[in-house]
């Protein structure tokens, strides 16, 4: 990050993408830390409109997910580390 603050802990992002891929079924995927994947985010309960997402990927989203920037903010506010769970709801490299 270019602030050097860690955000999602690798250790516990590890483990949870561990359990993750235990539970899950095998034809779906599991996306770690390790592959550094940058998530898009809008804000609002609605779909996202079509210019939206090819922008978000234009300017570097590997994935979009409506629901990890709020506490992503929260978190770099009161210096804490959290691991999201998410699902991915649109993969620009797929």
């Amino acid at each position: 990050m270019a602030s050097g603050k860690t955000i999602v802990l690798p250790s516990c992002a590890a483990v949870l993408a561990d359990i993750a891929r235990h539970h899950w079924p095998a034809d779906r995927r599991v996306y770690g830390i390790e592959l550094w994947l940058v998530a898009g985010h809008t804000y609002g309960q609605r779909l996202t409109a079509p210019a939206e997402r090819q922008f978000i990927g234009f300017v570097g989203a590997d994935v979009l997910n409506p629901s990890l920037a709020p506490e992503a903010t929260l978190a770099r506010e009161i210096d804490a580390c959290f691991v999201p769970c998410a699902y991915v709801t649109a993969g620009y490299n797929d």
